[in-house]
């Protein structure tokens, strides 16, 4: 008995985990066991970069995935693509299951373009498949015509110089060989000439640059110091008109006629004319003046000494 039972254990362990293990499976895949699910039908000519599991979109929101993918034909020309959408979506009969290329190096993907009728579609109805070309694609396409044409160019350029070797000389030759050595000589020193030119616009900028800083600079100070400069203004005004007003010319020629006068006195006085020359230039009168002087002012002092000697008082 303990025998069957440990077997049993191992039994119900496995069935578990084969359970365990399917669900996991179709849950990774992107299948839902219970759901109620819509499913649809496109047929495609290539389902290069698709797989089953992929999500299918609309308008960038998740709403089913691919539940399959075979193929109808031996030759593996057509494929019928099973789709799972969300039975809550409602999906005109003219809409279309698009299959595209999300970048560059990103993989394929499929979205749904909604239509305008009003019919609905039902469940295991067919969709319209739609596969827009990729971006490497649309390159490869429309580069095809050009490398054709450059391929074509090639060959006639090779043909061309082919006949102008036939044609020309060894000299000939050399003389081309010699200008287009010229040419790349030219090439290199525009080249170098070019870049000093850089060099220069590059230090004028910078030139530029700072006098309009400096300009700047000024017109802040200025527009800062606005209010003092324009009291200056005002006081330099108030100056204008108070010396308009006091005649300046008038008094300038008085003044200089005074001096005038003043200067004809001096010289006068240097020349001996009237008594002040006379005093000036005239040592011995200058003499005799300040002996007088000294004379008179000792005759005062002898008069408040003795003031009797020279006043007589009588009294009646």
């Amino acid at each position: 008995m303990k025998k069957y039972k440990k077997e049993l254990q191992i039994g119900i362990t496995t069935l578990i985990a084969l359970i365990v293990l399917f669900f996991g499976i179709n849950y990774l895949k992107g299948n839902a066991l219970f759901s109620t699910d819509n499913t649809y039908y496109a047929i495609y000519n290539s389902v290069s970069g698709l797989h089953a599991s992929n999500y299918i979109y609309i308008n960038g929101m998740k709403v089913g995935f691919v539940k399959k993918i075979e193929r109808v034909d031996v030759k593996g020309q057509k494929f019928l693509v099973e789709i799972a959408i969300d039975n809550e979506v409602k999906i005109p009969v003219d809409s279309k299951l698009v299959m595209y290329s999300s970048g560059l190096l990103g993989g394929t993907e499929m979205r749904i373009d909604i239509g305008n009728s009003l019919t609905l579609m039902k469940n295991k109805d067919t969709i319209n498949a739609i596969a827009e070309m990729g971006l490497m694609d649309k390159l490869g396409s429309d580069l095809k015509p050009t490398i054709a044409g450059i391929t074509a160019a090639a060959t006639h350029l090779d043909s061309v110089l082919t006949a102008i070797n036939q044609v020309l000389d060894r000299q000939a030759q050399e003389n081309i060989k010699q200008s287009l050595e010229n040419i790349k000589t030219t090439t290199n020193y525009l080249s170098s000439v070019s870049i000093q030119l850089d060099g220069l616009l590059e230090k004028e900028k910078a030139r530029l640059s700072n006098i309009l800083s400096n300009v700047e600079s000024i017109a802040t100070n200025l527009n800062n110091n606005s209010e003092k400069l324009n009291n200056i203004i005002t006081n330099f005004n108030n100056i204008s008109d108070t010396l308009a007003q006091a005649q300046i010319g008038s008094t300038l020629r008085e003044t200089n006629q005074s001096l005038t006068s003043v200067s004809t006195i001096l010289h006068k006085i240097e020349s001996g004319e009237g008594n002040l020359g006379m005093l000036i230039n005239d040592d011995q009168l200058y003499k005799n003046l300040d002996n007088a002087v000294k004379k008179l002012d000792a005759l005062i002092e002898d008069i408040k000494a003795n003031p009797k000697r020279y006043v007589k008082i009588s009294v009646f």
